[in-house]
């Protein structure tokens, strides 16, 4: 699976705190998504400037306000960008001191990964955004114009190459869509017992019955439910499939790019996937995220079947399930076999 040929630029960022104290809501993607996106905008010319003028006008829509990410909110709106973009920040803590770094990772995806879109569209709303931020959405102890950008790395598969330093940019640096796989090698990880599954984000899946084609509908996970391997290999050919294709193809284009050896490969994951059942599950709700919002660790039995691994290994680096667009659906796999 992770031979398919899927374009990818990830930037990692490394923001420097300006102000004496910030802290970060439960939802900083969210934030940043909204604030950049509102920021891009304005940047634009008119044409060029309607995707994004419809999304921030569904935002508006939404009724979502800055105070409302300080005190939990009960849905996430279905908003994105009018590209394929992934905004994740790293685990951490929610305060950080002046001179302080905020790590975050944004991943261009399909005909997003283009990095003349990111120089000349996204870096400058971004630098704005950091620097002179939203009216709407300053506080006095809010990230926006509160910090400046120290360092952008992009990745060259395990590896983060310098595109940004001590804010300076290096314009001779031309990171391709496919560097971002230079190096991994998904089937040697196969060779693994692994048995474990646990969500660094939240995950958001539809309930049993629905179409796993669809993964953006309604879903109301809870404590006493979990994604089986079954709805994760759906949601990966679903989260996949419009990254190679035209979304105007039909569905069976996507079988047909697929190697004699990967349709094999693929049958015998739906195959293995039913038959690998939910051991173990410890989640815990997020302290003020939405009620959709879970976080922790599963466990199956037997072992995650080895042909299911570089798909679940792929997954985990484009993301899962709903809300992806935000950071959302994304895990890493271990083994509980001592």
């Amino acid at each position: 699976m992770w031979r398919l040929p899927i374009n990818i630029i990830r930037y990692l960022f490394m923001l420097r705190v300006t102000g004496s104290l910030v802290t970060l809501s439960d939802h900083p993607a969210l934030e940043l998504s909204r604030v950049v996106g509102n920021a891009i905008a304005n940047r634009l010319p008119t044409s060029q400037a309607r995707p994004w003028r419809k999304a921030v006008t569904l935002w508006d829509q939404s009724g979502l306000r800055p105070q409302d990410l300080k005190k939990g909110l009960t849905s996430l709106p279905e908003v994105n960008w009018p590209i394929e973009a992934v905004i994740f920040f790293y685990p951490g803590k929610r305060a950080y001191g002046f001179d302080e770094l905020i790590f975050w990772e944004l991943k261009l995806l399909g005909d997003s990964a283009d990095h003349n879109l990111f120089l000349e569209v996204i870096m400058p709303a971004l630098e704005e955004a950091c620097t002179a931020g939203d009216p709407r959405w300053r506080s006095s102890l809010g990230l926006w114009g509160r910090s400046g950008i120290q360092a952008v790395y992009v990745a060259r598969g395990l590896h983060w190459e310098p595109l940004v330093q001590q804010g300076q940019l290096d314009l001779g640096y031309k990171p391709g869509p496919t560097q971002w796989a230079e190096g991994l090698d998904f089937d040697s990880c196969s060779s693994l017992a692994f048995d474990q599954l646990t969500w660094v984000t939240p995950f958001h899946f539809a309930s049993p019955g629905a179409n796993p084609q669809h993964p953006q509908g309604p879903a109301r996970p809870s404590l006493n439910r979990a994604p089986t391997l079954r709805q994760l290999y759906d949601a990966f050919v679903a989260r996949v499939s419009p990254l190679i294709l035209n979304k105007r193809h039909p569905s069976d284009t996507f079988w047909n790019l697929l190697t004699k050896q990967d349709q094999l490969s693929l049958e015998a994951a739906i195959e293995q996937s039913s038959r690998v059942r939910l051991s173990f599950k410890a989640f815990k709700s997020g302290r003020t995220q939405t009620p959709e919002a879970f976080f922790g660790m599963q466990r199956f039995a037997p072992v995650i079947p080895q042909v299911i691994v570089p798909l679940l290994g792929l997954g985990s680096i484009i993301h899962l399930g709903r809300h992806t667009h935000l950071g959302h659906g994304t895990f890493y796999l271990d083994s509980a076999i001592s």
